[in-house]
């Protein structure tokens, strides 16, 4: 059993995805990922931390819903993508998924949260490059319709000239 403890304890603690058990209420594990995702030097800094001072206020609600059901229900949640703060107050955004389990005998919530800030930003790019690219089109076609009077308008100048000078 104490071999199996410390494989599973290694896995966790050894996992790039923040890690927290918490009560609904108080954090009572992290890893080392938790503890650099939200911003402290040491995950035993988080342990006893109330859990929502890390939400943001317009997630509170439905995360609250999420935790009452996997508490009260055993039933875990789907993945989420939420925004929470650091402990300096500065957002990140994380992908949050729970589930039910019991942790020293009493029911918790075991939480994974990836950091989903880099995927936002390269899909916030993403998203301007091709409005971006839809505007050139756009520029490009309108250049074209211009072009083309314009290239009548030039050949009937051309004509009109030489027209002129044979007079």
């Amino acid at each position: 059993v104490k071999e199996s403890e410390a494989r599973y304890r290694k896995l966790v603690e050894f996992s790039p995805d923040a890690v927290l058990v918490h009560d609904g209420a108080r954090i009572l594990f992290a890893n080392t990922a938790a503890a650099r995702l939200l911003g402290t030097e040491a995950a035993r800094e988080l342990v006893g931390m109330d859990i929502w001072r890390f939400l943001r206020d317009e997630f509170k609600m439905i995360a609250g819903d999420r935790v009452r059901r996997i508490l009260e229900e055993g039933a875990a949640s789907p993945s989420m993508e939420q925004e929470w703060q650091r402990l300096d107050g500065s957002p990140v955004a994380v992908e949050v998924q729970g589930t039910f389990m019991p942790y020293g005998g009493k029911p918790a919530v075991l939480a994974i949260l990836r950091d989903v800030t880099e995927r936002k930003k390269t899909a916030q790019l993403l998203t301007r490059y091709e409005r971006l690219a839809t505007i050139g089109k756009v520029i490009a076609a309108i250049a074209h319709e211009v072009r083309n009077p314009l290239a009548v308008v030039a050949g009937m100048s051309q004509v009109l000239r030489s027209k002129l000078a044979h007079r």
